[in-house]
């Protein structure tokens, strides 16, 4: 199942037609109707509102793989989301797991002068394993270099760009949010 086909899927178990999650999000009908039918590919700002709209996250969406694997080889990555034709995310891990990991290239030339927004209803980290990014977090800005990692809180916005011509990969882990860990029995008593 692609990205379009699993949107699809949470709008209609969230029982909301084209026209309700357009009016809801901003976005035109047709952009919708393109985005499920996989003709078109939705930013990573877009993606973020539909998600938003739908109480999802990105990450629910990897979740809805079916196929469970230990090792996931380099060559057998999924490829779940590409917004621009410089910038890819493959899985790294496959199937229902409470941590996600996914692969990020940012590919070689002068793709470097564009921020790309985002946000998640997860922890996240990432490392960087070539080129340099930068990342700003929380308005702090801080220049990642190869081996460089960072640390994301969930609903934290952030934002990155890959600096310089070299390709730029990095690898992000994902927790899952649990909404369990909010309720009262699962507070720890400090007195």
């Amino acid at each position: 199942m692609e990205i379009g086909e699993t949107i699809k899927a949470f709008r209609k178990k969230s029982k909301l037609t084209l026209q309700q999650l357009s009016e809801q999000t901003g976005l035109s009908i047709g952009y919708l109707s393109n985005l499920e039918r996989n003709i078109s590919s939705p930013t990573l700002t877009n993606l973020q509102i539909i998600c938003e709209k739908l109480k999802i996250n990105l990450y629910d969406i990897i979740n809805s793989l079916p196929q469970e694997k230990v090792v996931v080889k380099k060559e057998e990555r999924r490829l779940i989301y590409e917004p621009h034709p410089n910038i890819k995310y493959e899985l790294t891990t496959e199937g229902s797991r409470k941590m996600k990991g996914v692969c990020m290239t940012i590919s070689e030339g002068d793709f470097n002068d564009q921020l790309i927004s985002w946000g998640h209803h997860s922890d996240e980290v990432g490392v960087v394993v070539k080129g340099t990014m930068e990342m700003i977090v929380e308005d702090n800005a801080y220049i990642l270099n190869e081996g460089d990692s960072v640390y994301i809180k969930a609903h934290t916005p952030h934002k990155y760009k890959k600096i310089g011509t070299e390709e730029c990969i990095s690898y992000w882990t994902f927790s899952e949010f649990h909404e369990d860990a909010l309720k009262p029995d699962k507070i720890e008593n400090k007195e």
